[in-house]
């Protein structure tokens, strides 16, 4: 079986697979995560507060990259 996923998450979880993490042969283009929510929501601050701490949590990768 073979799995194209970003490193960070492939060495993450290899640890405790018996799988194995190769870097791939060629340069793939970055990728964007994005959040969605109905606007029902957009005052919500449980929603408010969730969405501060993922951006935090991106960005703090993003930089570790």
């Amino acid at each position: 079986m073979v799995l194209t996923a970003p490193m960070r998450l492939s060495r993450a979880h290899a640890a405790g697979l018996a799988v194995r993490a190769f870097p791939l042969p060629v340069e793939l283009p970055g990728f964007f995560v994005r959040a969605a929510w109905h606007e029902r929501r957009q005052g919500d601050s449980g929603v408010s507060w969730l969405r501060g701490l993922l951006s935090e949590i991106g960005e703090e990768l993003d930089g570790a990259s």
